[in-house]
């Protein structure tokens, strides 16, 4: 991870944080670097522009920048094209693969990315900077996405509706989106599998994040009522929390992209379950170490969450994207919490492309999985019938590398 920042007429140095950059990381980076240099280049006459990293939107970062006086300038994280700074970033990493020795190791690559950033031309970075007016009106006027901002602190603190966040991360969250169902409703059936199937000690390091993903608030609100009379306790011990999203998080949903001959119905349930993932991925990539996502109709084994652990354990010399507890669609794929953000600007970029097990192949591919890691057994089954989307039937979806342990 690097950081360094650009404007018209110069850049300033190279930083190479030790380790990940967290909020307090970020933190440091704007007091003991960006700020004194914006200052002493430009004043108090300037405004921040950063994308939408979870770092960069955390409030202890924000209360940093107001109390210094610092505006933070509004930015679509979904349009990469549209900030200047990732050209310079290709200019970069261009000139480092064209260096004749290549660094063999971090401190030389460290050494490296420093020269070679001090050796960028001024007018390099003039010609980024001036480009912009040019492309903000050529993505506006040929863009087929909608632009928007992720989630802040304050909208995602707002999306808990039932239940209570934990004061510290924990090992693994459990992502169920779930729908009022016309016909047979299986929310309750895959809750009580999970809590039946896990120790109470196992359950103070999970959290079970449950997406509301109805429009309409009535069925939202039987939902609430009947998670809060069957799981009052859960919910107050933060081991169950209930999520909705606002309406100002979704694009359009008309007049989108007919693609692969599906009806307009069906085009309109995968788009608008691609942006359901999204907004439960940006949500959940603080609570834990681990991301899982499953569905509102499955069931699980003894130990599920014992065998999570140790096939974490067993690929931890594999470089990975996901790991797969499920054959099935977006069942049982687990990810590192920290890609999430990530995953969730992939997915609203082609929302209305493809279907969301599809954009998570393409994320595998994206970060050079070049296998995948399919935990076998599997430690989930699908058990519904009824689909949230009514022309799907699911009566022959079923996982053939499930053993179950009924007796």
């Amino acid at each position: 991870m690097i950081w360094a920042g650009i404007h018209y007429g110069g850049k300033t140095p190279l930083v190479v944080p030790d380790g990940n950059v967290n909020a307090a990381a970020y933190r440091d980076i704007l007091e003991f670097h960006c700020l004194p240099y914006a200052r002493r280049v430009h004043g108090h006459n300037f405004r921040l522009q950063d994308d939408n990293a979870r770092p960069h939107r955390a409030a202890a970062v924000r209360e940093f920048l107001e109390a210094e006086g610092v505006v933070q300038l509004p930015w679509p994280a979904c349009s990469p094209d549209m900030n200047p700074i990732e050209h310079a970033w290709d200019t970069l990493g261009r000139a480092i693969n064209d260096r004749e020795v290549i660094p063999q190791n971090l401190q030389e690559l460290a050494d490296a990315l420093r020269e070679e950033w001090d050796a960028m031309p001024v007018d390099v970075i003039n010609k980024l900077v001036d480009s912009m007016p040019r492309r903000l009106h050529a993505l506006i006027e040929t863009s087929s996405h909608e632009t928007w901002t992720n989630p802040n602190e304050k909208e995602l603190e707002q999306a808990l509706v039932l239940g209570s966040r934990r004061h510290l991360p924990g090992f693994l969250t459990i992502g169920i989106p779930t729908v009022q169902r016309e016909t047979a409703h299986y929310l309750t059936q895959t809750i009580n599998s999970l809590i039946d199937k896990s120790s109470p000690e196992e359950r103070s390091d999970v959290i079970i994040l449950i997406f509301l993903a109805d429009f309409e608030e009535e069925k939202r609100s039987k939902l609430k009522v009947l998670i809060k009379e069957k799981y009052s306790s859960h919910l107050e011990a933060g081991f169950i929390q209930v999520i909705q999203a606002p309406m100002s998080f979704y694009p359009s949903l008309e007049n989108l992209k007919s693609n692969y001959g599906d009806s307009k119905t069906r085009v309109y349930w995968r788009s608008k379950q691609c942006v359901d993932f999204a907004f439960m991925f940006f949500y959940g990539s603080s609570l834990s170490e681990y991301y899982l996502q499953i569905e509102d109709d499955v069931y699980t084994v003894n130990g599920y969450l014992a065998a999570v652990r140790d096939f974490i354990k067993d690929k931890s010399n594999v470089q990975w994207a996901s790991l797969e507890f499920s054959t099935l669609g977006f069942i049982g794929k687990l990810f590192h919490a920290y890609d999430l953000d990530r995953l969730a600007t992939l997915i609203l970029v082609f929302y209305q492309d493809m279907p969301v097990d599809w954009i998570f192949l393409h994320f595998k591919d994206l970060n050079a999985q070049q296998k995948n890691h399919v935990r076998r057994p599997s430690i989930f089954q699908h058990r519904g019938f009824n689909s949230s989307l009514k022309e799907k039937s699911m009566k022959n979806v079923i996982d053939r590398t499930f053993v179950d342990d009924k007796v």
